[in-house]
């Protein structure tokens, strides 16, 4: 049974010896990993298919157990607070609900008063750049939108901590760029702790303060990496000679632990 560790008031995640197997004779996904994530920080976590990203995501969310090992999430164990909000890789929308009734959809399952609903749904809108399109459907939105929408359903819930599970790799770069530009730009007025999947070495780069790679399976943190790159971040800062050299630098590291592994 996963129980909460002690966390100190500025840790926003903390794991101790946390693994997971999935039958007691096959090798893990993820070995015993120690891991704390204050408050705050932007975390972007890359390594070679299989090494337990996206199982780390579900542990902390909840949607999965751990075999070993202890973990809270703002000071709960997983699944128990209402302070994480968790982004997937595709936008997961219902299709015959609007715009405005998908982004209420979890205010609702947390059996959220009607007006604050509203409330929350117009603001996470407005910040998404969507308040013109909530009265569309799915269907009729482009994938950034989609996605601008899954992240809106996610913000409305005013979380704490936000876990995203390569939330724009589905989208071509352009877009990808932008919406990393706006989700930064959101970031700084909301400030939540962001734990964020990503294959990508320059999305890593470019959002967090901190880059964790994991090595091959099992899954286990490889090198822990600080981005000391000034917030905010936009465009110009990818053509900065710092930002070349450390995209350069986590590349060195990822092929490291995975030759195999695609560099930025």
């Amino acid at each position: 049974m996963v129980t909460a560790a002690t966390a100190t008031p500025t840790t926003a995640i903390r794991l101790e010896n946390v693994s997971k197997s999935f039958f007691a004779s096959a090798t893990p996904i993820l070995a015993p990993l120690s891991l704390n994530v204050e408050a705050g920080e932007f975390v972007a976590i890359l390594g070679p298919s299989g090494c337990g990203k996206s199982t780390l995501l579900r542990l902390l969310s909840g949607l999965a157990t751990s075999s070993t090992g202890e973990i809270a999430v703002d000071g709960h164990p997983p699944g128990q607070g209402d302070d994480l909000a968790y982004v997937f890789q595709d936008a997961t929308l219902l299709p015959w609900l609007n715009v405005a009734a998908n982004v209420e959809t979890l205010l609702r399952l947390r059996h959220v008063p009607a007006d604050e609903r509203a409330r929350r749904r117009d603001a996470a809108l407005a910040l998404v750049r969507l308040s013109d399109r909530a009265g569309a459907y799915p269907r009729q939105l482009s994938g950034g939108q989609r996605m601008r929408v899954s992240l809106a359903r996610a913000l409305a819930t005013e979380p704490r901590v936000l876990l995203l599970d390569e939330p724009f790799g589905a989208l071509d770069e352009m877009t990808r760029d932008r919406l990393g530009e706006e989700l930064l730009a959101i970031r700084e007025r909301q400030r939540w702790t962001a734990l964020f999947v990503t294959h990508s070495v320059a999305e890593a780069v470019f959002l967090a303060s901190r880059v964790l790679v994991l090595a091959a399976r099992p899954g286990r943190v490889a090198h822990d990496l600080r981005i000391d790159l000034p917030y905010p971040r936009n465009h110009d800062t990818r053509r900065d000679p710092a930002y070349l050299r450390l995209v350069a630098e986590v590349s060195a590291r990822l092929r490291a632990v995975d030759p195999e592994a695609a560099a930025a």
